[in-house]
């Protein structure tokens, strides 16, 4: 009984517009690349006149907590650092759900349940989803997981390159247009 009641509330909440979603940890040195990234793209939209449908959101942790950020929004921008061993440091991708399904990047995140099975989740237990409209990734080196507020310098270098893809990405969704960032052949585009 707590459970339906519980999913009768979340489908009740209004839709809240586009939400830009920064994943990482400002004390693992370049696990917070995509917090910096996430805070310049803001704080430009935000001195420019700003966006009165996009709302900007930082969390270090995942799984549950993911889906609890997002219940209720239309539209879905995550900004986050990944690391493996294909990992290139500095080199910044936007993927799309599709990507994510078939590279399954969630492995090499340092958070518990990876943002496609927040999203299917989510969506299994009736929640408002949004759109996954992209992920904003920044390749990061092993740095991510040592301690320290300092990125590396490739991580640092690739932070306005990552902003600078998040407000394209803020302002198509501004302007209606469906952003499409494959070509195609199963691999994500690289915004340069």
């Amino acid at each position: 009984m707590e459970q339906i009641r519980t999913k009768s509330i979340e489908k009740s909440i209004k839709s809240k517009g586009l939400l830009v979603l920064g994943i990482g940890n400002d004390i693992l040195c370049d696990d917070a690349a995509g917090l910096h990234a996430l805070r310049a793209a803001r704080d430009a939209i935000r001195n420019s006149g700003g966006h009165d449908v996009v709302e900007f959101k930082e969390l270090s942790s995942g799984g549950i907590d993911l889906m609890e950020e997002f219940t209720g929004f239309d539209e879905l921008i995550v900004v986050d650092s990944y690391f493996s061993e294909d990992s290139m440091p500095g080199r910044v991708r936007v993927l799309s759900e599709q990507d994510l399904e078939i590279r399954d990047a969630s492995p090499g995140s340092s958070h518990l349940l990876g943002l496609s099975g927040a999203l299917d989740l989510s969506r299994k237990l009736g929640y408002p989803t949004p759109r996954l409209a992209a992920v904003v990734v920044v390749d990061v080196g092993a740095r991510c997981r040592e301690f320290g507020e300092e990125l590396s310098p490739e991580a640092a270098l690739a932070v306005p390159e990552a902003a600078r893809a998040i407000r394209n990405l803020v302002r198509r969704q501004g302007d209606g247009r469906s952003i499409r960032r494959s070509c195609g052949c199963g691999a994500p585009e690289t915004i340069v």
